[in-house]
């Protein structure tokens, strides 16, 4: 039967995390996961196991990282493409890529950047709260890697 075996089995994201794994959670999303990829090859050399929270943010905060400088070169590469295109080159500049990526939108900061920004400010403090955050398409191959 499909879901029966691990019908009394621990759970493992059901115990409150320690302080210090969540500090090392915060600082590898507040660095964009150096600072968790070093404490997790640190711990591999020294022979110590991480907990599964700490490795699910460690993981998701590279995971992030890599998945916003792949957009970002791939939205670099699509606009200095599109800029060749007589009529819907400058259309597409004017009216969709400068206010979305250039234009002040909040605080001074454009549309994207205040995303961004804010997508970090809810990673950063659902692990200082000892929690899983949980991001579309991202969380869940994060926990299949764990």
């Amino acid at each position: 039967m499909r879901g029966y075996g691990g019908y009394n089995r621990r759970r493992p994201y059901s115990s409150k995390p320690k302080f210090m794994d969540r500090f090392f959670s915060v600082g590898s999303y507040v660095t964009c996961g150096l600072f968790g990829f070093i404490w997790f090859i640190i711990a591999n050399i020294q022979g110590k196991t991480l907990s599964t929270f700490l490795k699910f943010h460690i993981f998701q905060s590279i995971l992030v990282t890599l998945l916003l400088a792949l957009l970002n070169m791939s939205l670099g590469l699509f606009i200095k493409i599109i800029k060749f295109i007589p009529i819907i080159g400058g259309l597409v500049i004017n009216y969709v890529y400068m206010p979305i990526f250039n234009n002040p939108f909040v605080l001074g900061y454009s549309i994207i950047d205040a995303l961004t920004f804010g997508l970090a400010f809810y990673l950063i403090i659902t692990a200082f709260l000892g929690h899983y955050s949980n991001l579309p398409g991202v969380s869940v191959h994060v926990r299949r890697m764990l």
